[in-house]
């Protein structure tokens, strides 16, 4: 009887327990009205994954002919969604539980987008809009002497036009990071601000954010996320030891990053149909003729699916050093490994196989290498 007894306490109380998080669990409603409406289109509700960036939609909805369209979203801590209609227009939206959200959209590509009933939302949308007005004005200029420089075929020019649009690009970053600090970072609309959070920059950037918004409001599952990202962006940081590679080279041979140890080592991930990765190979190969003998090398992970034409690549602009790929392109191992979304990007190692700088380009990679040498002589005297 008394084991009966706890059998029923025990299931009293799990019902108990369900209630009250069925209670707590609330719902978020999410409408709105589109402009330009299609027949037949869709609305998609993608729940957008700080940690591992595997964003994944959760609901679609079609939409009226009058282009009105509705979402229920249970939830019962702060969540970050990106609505896309008909894949043309995204609308990144900060929600918090039991709110009533409503969108006005064009539906068009670069529509105009308006939201009510979501303060964190609206601070993203001006955070948004300011760097667009600053890329407007700083960095479109640069992309459309670019092209011109492109079609004249001037690689000086190219080179130059290069380096200003990284500088200005680097500028633009740090107002930013100081309008997050300084206007957003007591708000989970911060996390949303950088949507992939790669850099050492950013990602320093984001543990401060952490402690703002853990202070403000401790637990949030947003927090954790985040949290473990640092944890696992940690493993590319200055001074951390580089995972070790081991893929096959053209002729099908294993070759392994760890057997380059002893020098000092770009690992270089690039593809033969990357544009800005082929322009880029020069400075790589002219840092490697120089100082090849001194104890440099470049340990090349192509991006490629195509296996004649990664070969072709390698002869035609001359990388003699070694290159592996699994032919996976995105998909490739490597690339998960280190976390590659964009190329052309690179890690240069010290002799002991850890991270010493990231993403160097142009003359920038020469003079680090040239200084590393430099430091390497005066030790010897």
């Amino acid at each position: 009887m008394k084991k009966n007894q706890n059998a029923l306490w025990l299931t009293f109380t799990c019902l108990l327990l369900m209630c009250s998080m069925e209670s707590y669990a609330q719902n978020t409603s999410v409408s709105g009205k589109i402009k330009t409406p299609q027949p037949d289109a869709e609305v998609y509700l993608v729940k957008w994954d700080l940690n591992e960036g595997n964003h994944a939609i959760t609901d679609t909805v079609e939409v009226s002919k009058e282009g009105n369209f509705s979402f229920t979203v249970p939830m019962n801590s702060p969540e970050i969604y990106l609505l896309s209609f008909y894949r043309k227009q995204t609308v990144m939206l900060v929600l918090e539980p039991n709110q009533k959200i409503t969108l006005n959209v064009d539906g068009e590509n670069g529509g105009q987008a308006s939201v009510t009933g979501s303060k964190d939302t609206d601070l993203l949308i001006q955070f948004n809009q300011k760097r667009t007005m600053l890329q407007e004005q700083k960095l479109r200029p640069l992309v459309d002497l670019y092209q011109a420089a492109q079609e004249a075929g001037n690689e000086t020019e190219l080179l130059e036009i290069t380096a200003d649009y990284e500088k200005e690009s680097a500028a633009i970053n740090e107002v930013m990071q100081a309008y997050i600090l300084n206007e957003m970072s007591n708000s989970v609309a911060a996390y949303a601000a950088y949507p992939d959070w790669e850099s050492d920059a950013e990602m320093k950037l984001m543990q401060q954010v952490v402690k703002n918004v853990e202070k403000e409001r401790p637990g949030l599952a947003l927090t954790q996320d985040i949290q473990a990202k640092i944890t696992r962006m940690a493993r590319f940081a200055i001074g951390a030891e580089a995972p070790n590679i081991e893929e096959v080279n053209p002729e099908g041979e294993k070759v392994s990053l760890a057997s380059l140890r002893g020098q000092y080592v770009l690992i270089d991930f690039w593809a033969s149909w990357c544009g800005p990765c082929r322009q880029e190979n020069p400075n790589v190969v002219r840092t490697f003729e120089k100082y090849k003998d001194k104890g440099f090398t470049v340990f090349g992970v192509s991006l490629d699916n195509n296996k004649e034409k990664w070969i072709k690549a390698i002869a035609d602009d001359e990388l003699n050093w070694p290159q592996v790929s699994d032919l996976g392109g995105w998909q490739a191992a490597p690339a998960a490994l280190y976390n590659v979304r964009s190329i052309p990007a690179n890690f240069l190692l010290d002799k002991e196989g850890r991270i010493i700088a990231k993403d160097l380009r142009g003359e920038a990679l020469e003079a680090k290498v040239a200084e590393l040498f430099a430091e390497g002589d005066k030790a010897d005297k």
